[in-house]
């Protein structure tokens, strides 16, 4: 693996590029730019394979440059962190979470600045990592990150009698095939089976899936078909754009009505949690 490392400091239309680099096929960018608030907002970007360019993570900075807290600008993350503190009971005061991610996202910051969640990160690319904790405010406070490009650990963890309140899998590309998800075989009920075994009793597995058009409802029917023993109505798949929030969880069968209630405060949470500004 060769690592292509270039430091710039150059302005295009009012933005600032801090860093790009490369690691194997996946190549890096930092961008900062004025917010039109007096703000700056510090961007992070993804190229694969030379291919579209993905926006990893944001965050606005304050007037000392520090990220300013609780803030998480993309909508599905909100919507994973409103489902974790949603399906717990609201006496609970601390979250053990597993997360599997090809690289840190704006989510990653969060967790690093709430002491109430104890989080263990399962890495793809360490990289990324180091990129995320340089210019991205990622840090290693109550979040342990542990290299697993294999996704063997699970069974470490298992191995261990590890439990988790709540298991993201962050996040699956699907384009008629899955690609760089980050934990291997989800397509596959043996190993969604061996995923909920993992969480405690009122746990969640929440997995992000995001699709082209062109395969959106292909994506959308196989996974159904694979959750169909983990939800039973529609609005427990979150739904914003080409991406899609797919949720399992441990609890009991309920009624339609009860499911309704936990639907909305679901989406409620997802939409107070965290502070939210807009770019």
């Amino acid at each position: 693996q060769v690592v292509i490392l270039m430091f710039l400091i150059t302005t295009n239309n009012g933005s600032d590029v801090l860093e790009r680099s490369c690691s194997g096929k996946y190549c890096y960018e930092v961008v900062e730019k004025d917010s039109g608030e007096d703000r700056r907002v510090r961007q992070f970007f993804l190229t694969v394979a030379g291919r579209s360019r993905h926006l990893i993570s944001q965050g606005t900075l304050d007037d000392s440059l520090q990220f300013e807290k609780n803030e998480v600008h993309d909508e599905t993350n909100r919507a994973i962190i409103g489902v974790m503190f949603a399906s717990q009971p609201v006496s609970k005061k601390r979250f053990n979470v597993l997360y599997s991610t090809n690289s840190p996202s704006e989510i990653d910051r969060y967790f690093a600045q709430n002491e109430q969640f104890n989080v263990t990160s399962l890495i793809f690319d360490l990289h990324a990592l180091e990129m995320s904790k340089k210019w991205m405010g990622i840090s290693d406070n109550g979040v342990n990150y542990i290299h697993d490009p294999s996704g063997q650990y699970l069974d470490v963890l298992q191995a261990n009698g590890k439990y988790f309140d709540a298991y993201v899998i962050d996040r699956c590309d699907f384009s008629g095939k899955w690609r760089n998800c980050p934990a291997e075989s989800v397509i596959d009920w043996n190993r969604l089976h061996f995923f909920t075994s993992l969480l405690k009793p009122n746990g969640v597995l929440i997995i992000r899936l995001t699709s082209d058009h062109s395969s959106a409802k292909m994506a959308e029917m196989a996974l159904i078909e694979l959750f169909s023993s983990c939800y039973k109505y529609p609005e427990e798949v979150y739904r914003k754009g080409d991406t899609q929030l797919l949720i399992c969880t441990l609890l009991p069968v309920v009624s339609p009505w009860e499911h309704l209630r936990r639907s909305i405060e679901w989406k409620e949470a997802a939409l107070n949690l965290p502070r939210f500004h807009k770019p």
